[in-house]
Parts: C-alpha cells; structure tokens; sequence
C-alpha cells in the first residue's frame, strides 16, 4: 500500500512537470499532418495513446491522397505499431511515415513511449514520442520565370529531430487528451546543418474529448471533438460522430471547421482486421470542392 501511494505520488509530480513543459515550454513546431480518421489511430495525434489496450498489439497502415486533382497536393503514407502486456503499465510504439506536398519530401521514423497508472474506475497515462525525419525540397525542379534564379540552383536536405508529448485521462465511456505532438522547431540553415530552436510559440496544440453511448448490446454511438491551436491561425475543430454496429461496421460523419465535410466508413473483414475508409470535401478556397480520400488497414493482433 505504501509502495502505491509513493508511485502515484512520483507519477503525480511528474505530470504536474509535464503540464508546465507542454505549456511554459516554447518550442516552435513544424506543420502538423492531418487525418480525418485520428480516431481509429490516436497515437498520431497523442503518444499516450501507445498501447492503450492492455494484451493487444496493433499494427495500422495509412495512406491519404489530399485534393486529388491539383498538381502537388500532399500524400501522405504511414505504418505504426504499438503494443502494451496485459500487466504492464508501459507501452510501446514505433511509425514510419512518408509526407510529400509540392517540391517538399518528408520520410521519418517515431518511436513512442507511454507510463500508465490505473486507479479504481480510471487511468491517467503520459505519453513521449521522439524521431528523425529527412527533410528534402528539390528547388532545381521548379520552373522559374526568370532563368538561373539562385534562390533555385541547389536542392536542399537533411536530417531533423522530432518530440512531442501529451496525457490522457480516461474512464470507461469517456476520455480527456491534450498534447503537443512536435515540441521542436527545426530547421536547415544554408550549411545544410539541423537548428533547433527553443524560442517563439508555434506549436500545435490538440485537445480532445469523447463520450461511449450503448444505445443496445449490439449498437454504440461515440461523438467526439478535437480543438486544434496554432500561434497565428484561428482555433479549429473537428466535430465527429460515429456508430457501431454489431462488431462489423462503423460509420460517421465529421465537421472540420473552415475547411471540410467528411464521411467515414470501417469494416470489420474478420475478428480482428479492419479496414477504414474517409471522403473529405473541401470547403477552403485553396481547393473548394476537391476530393480528399484516405484509406486505413487496422490490424489488431494478440487480440482474445
């Protein structure tokens, strides 16, 4: 019992250090990628979110082609794992992911950490994540209006970290989850070497909350909110509904403010593989009325 309350008490003081380093802390963060179906994967928005599922390992595949029809709209590919032991309280994770947009190429690798502790209808979890990406812009590729322009006669690349950190309080119908997923701003300077910076306050802070409705033992309903602030952009929000159906479909509807209306769809192709699919209709003037789609393969392993 001693022993108990000593590692809430450490747990306890340490995410209190947390909350301040999320918050006091102003590292700059590079542009967030965005998925419409964060709610089947939330580790890409929140590395506390590793292993959430004692005894269950899961492994999802993601690939999301942005304004289909304008010539460079981002594509973005990723594949994660994450795992935690039934009597563990530690989980773990690793992601590669590819990003591309215009000339820009950004490839990675995440690995994720998560620290549980359990009380007696609830969990608070801490999660950490930290990587390496290999940033690329091929400005020779550009058509320039005047020719032998110098700001376009050398590519640039390199190698940058990564960190982010987030918590998650959860019960059994309702959760709470803050984070930071890119605590650093990085940057290649004209040496092509990696600066990292610790100064001004562009991070991508995300706040999300949901609630479990059984409406029958075979019917469940989850609304849900995501609250997204960046220093110089207005806050935004993604509204999102969805309903599952015996096990075997999910279906739901989201709203992102100042930008889309989605449409989700998840089928469940056997016990434990299932298979997401997201329609996004752009409601922006950089690409009103363009088609977004992304396709999602979940599969959870280990699972009874």
């Amino acid at each position: 019992m001693k022993t108990n309350y000593s590692m809430r008490y450490i747990f306890t003081r340490s995410f209190i250090v947390l909350i301040f380093f999320m918050f006091a802390y102003t590292a700059r963060s590079q542009q967030q990628t965005m998925y419409s179906q964060y709610m089947f994967n939330m580790i890409n928005i929140n590395p506390a979110y590793v292993g959430n599922t004692a005894g269950v390992s899961t492994l999802s595949l993601l690939y999301r082609r942005q304004w289909v029809g304008i010539d460079g709209s981002p594509t973005t590919t990723s594949l994660s794992f994450d795992t935690r032991k039934d009597s563990s309280k530690i989980g773990y994770g690793l992601q590669v992911y590819n990003d591309k947009i215009g000339i820009e190429n950004t490839s990675g690798v995440q690995a994720f950490y998560s620290f549980r502790v359990p009380f007696d209808n609830s969990a608070l979890t801490i999660g950490l994540s930290g990587g390496v990406l290999n940033y690329q812009a091929n400005f020779t590729k550009v058509n320039t209006i005047q020719a032998g322009d110098p700001a376009f006669m050398q590519d640039i690349r390199g190698m940058l970290p990564t960190a982010g950190a987030g918590i998650l309080y959860e019960r059994r119908k309702w959760y709470a989850s803050l984070s930071v997923p890119s605590l650093l701003r990085s940057k290649l300077n004209a040496a092509k070497k990696a600066e990292v910076t610790s100064n001004g306050a562009e991070n991508h802070y995300y706040f999300s909350t949901g609630y479990l409705f059984q409406v029958d033992e075979n019917v469940l309903v989850k609304p849900s909110i995501l609250l997204k602030a960046v220093s110089g952009a207005p806050l935004q929000a993604d509204l999102n509904i969805n309903a599952q159906f015996y096990n075997l479909i999910q279906v739901g509807f989201s709203y992102r403010t100042s930008d889309s209306f989605i449409g989700l769809i998840e089928l469940n192709l056997n016990h434990n593989l299932w298979l997401g699919y997201a329609y996004d209709y752009t409601t922006t003037f950089i690409a009103y009325g363009r088609a977004s789609h992304e396709l999602m393969l979940r599969l959870n392993l280990n699972k009874k």
